[in-house]
This record gives C-alpha cells, sequence and structure tokens, in this order.
C-alpha cells in the first residue's frame, strides 16, 4: 500500500513538473516573438546613406532653361555647367547631381511634382543646393505676341505658385541653399518702348522681395547679361551654350 501511495506521489510531482516547464517554455518562446532581444534580427532599421566628407548634393527643377534647352554643345546648359564648376571648388570633392526640369514646365507643374513625385521629394529633402528657373512660360510666350495686360494680370498669380513652391521646398528642406535664376526678355529687337523689359523687372523685382522673406534663398538676375544674338539659341527664346555659359558664371559668382 505504502508502495502503491509512492509510485502516484512520484507520478504526480512528475507531471506538475513537466506541466510547469511546459508553461515556462511557451511563456519564453511567446517573449521571444513579441519582445526579440536588442541582439536579434526580427526588426531591422533602415541603413543611412553615407554620405562621403566633401560631397555636394545638387539637383535642378523647373522649366527648359534649367533642362539646357538651346544648349547647342549637348552639356546640358547651366545647370551642368555649375555642377562642373562646383567641381573644381577647394573644398568640394563630389557632385551628386540630378536634373529634374521639364521643357514647358509652369510654376502650377512644379508645385504638382513637389507635391506628388516621391522620387522629387526624397531628392529635395537631402539636397545641398537647388537650382530652378520657372515662371517664364507662366507669363511670356515663345513667340513674338506678348500681351502686356495678360502678363502683369497673371504676375500675381504666378508669384503666388511660387511662394508656395518656395514654402513646400522648406517644409522639406530647411537648409539647402535655392537658387533662383529670373527672367530674361527675349524679344528686345522689338520691344522699341521697354514695356516688355519693365514687365520682367517687376518680375525680378518681386521674386527678390518674395526670396527675403526666407532663408536662404538666392536671386540671380539674367536680364542684363544677353547683349547680341550669340547668346540666344536658334529660337532666338532660349539661351545658346554661351547664354547658358553667362547664367552659370552669374550664378558661381552669387554662391561663392
Amino acid at each position: 500500500m505504502h508502495q502503491k501511495n509512492g509510485i502516484w506521489r512520484l507520478l504526480f510531482i512528475t507531471s506538475v513538473v513537466t506541466v510547469v516547464l511546459l508553461i515556462v517554455g511557451f511563456g519564453y518562446a511567446a517573449s521571444s516573438v513579441l519582445f526579440p532581444p536588442s541582439g536579434g534580427v526580427v526588426v531591422t532599421e533602415p541603413e543611412e546613406e553615407i554620405v562621403e566628407p566633401g560631397t555636394i548634393r545638387l539637383i535642378a527643377i523647373g522649366d527648359s532653361i534649367t533642362n539646357g534647352f538651346g544648349d547647342e554643345s549637348g552639356n546640358g546648359g547651366y545647370a551642368s555647367i555649375v555642377r562642373d564648376a562646383l567641381k573644381e571648388e577647394e573644398d568640394i570633392e563630389q557632385v551628386v547631381f540630378a536634373n529634374f526640369a521639364i521643357d514647358g514646365y509652369t510654376t502650377v507643374d512644379v508645385l504638382s511634382d513637389l507635391n506628388e513625385k516621391e522620387g522629387i521629394k526624397d531628392e529635395v529633402k537631402k539636397a545641398d543646393m537647388i537650382l530652378m528657373t520657372i515662371g517664364a512660360n507662366d507669363l511670356l510666350p515663345t513667340s513674338e505676341e506678348v500681351n502686356l495686360e495678360v502678363v502683369s494680370g497673371r504676375r500675381a498669380e504666378v508669384l503666388n505658385n511660387l511662394q508656395s513652391i518656395f514654402t513646400l521646398i522648406r517644409e522639406y528642406n530647411s537648409e539647402a541653399q535655392i537658387v533662383y535664376t529670373g527672367l530674361y526678355n527675349p524679344f528686345v529687337e522689338i520691344d522699341m518702348d521697354k514695356q516688355i523689359s519693365i514687365e520682367i523687372d517687376s518680375w525680378n523685382s518681386d521674386v527678390f522681395k518674395l526670396a527675403t522673406t526666407f532663408d536662404n534663398i538666392l536671386v540671380v538676375r539674367p536680364d542684363n547679361l544677353f547683349h547680341g544674338d550669340e547668346f540666344f539659341a536658334f529660337d532666338n527664346y532660349h539661351p545658346s551654350f554661351l547664354g547658358h555659359e553667362r547664367i552659370a558664371e552669374r550664378i558661381m559668382q552669387a554662391i561663392r
């Protein structure tokens, strides 16, 4: 009888120990899944991109001028010339460059890209410098039929769009230097009374005032750079290679 009691007691203890071990093992397994140790590989953080010292990220946005239209050399226009000039600067080892400008773009198009295109937003966030021309397609036609009343009437709306562009860029990137190149008059030969030049001068002055309300925005005025046919492309509207070179030179003078 005592022998049977001993066997039952042993079986009881063994069962209790087994159940305890099962509970402990299950708890450990569950905790490992729900709360993995810091050295585990269950959750991985995205690696930060390593940027070498002396590297500058340069991007370009805007219209056909920033896209390099008219540069018969095929080098890519003033933005590419600025890129190459930056590479020669003593403290710059490498320039990472991306150009998102598109022929025919208006301020509305640039705003749309900045709001909707994740690739462009990501590049703006990482940029050290942003080159931009925009507004010509909003205000000036690519023909000799210039309606000054239309140009003057649109200026406030287009300036408001540009303000939204600057604001959006600053939301994405508070430190990048923005270099906005203003408008020039491609219709000098027919602008006998200088009224087109006056409108363009007013636009550039308005942009300059707007830029002072933001940090680190440079406004480069090209309206006195082109004196001669050699600075215009075949369409007598866009800059030629020499015209793009002049714009790039003025930008480099401004940022140095």
